[in-house]
């Protein structure tokens, strides 16, 4: 969800801990592990 809002809709991290009730800290942890989800499915090298 948190990488939808973040990079989809391009809500900032403070709109997304606000809809999610959770930290701003939390959307970082939500938006990097998501992230490397994807780049490990999809078998993309991030450099």
């Amino acid at each position: 969800m948190a990488v939808v809002l973040r990079h989809s809709f391009e809500w900032t991290y403070d709109e997304i801990a606000e809809l999610l009730d959770i930290s701003v800290s939390t959307v970082r942890n939500h938006l990097n592990r998501g992230l490397e989800k994807l780049r490990q499915s999809l078998e993309v090298d991030p450099s």
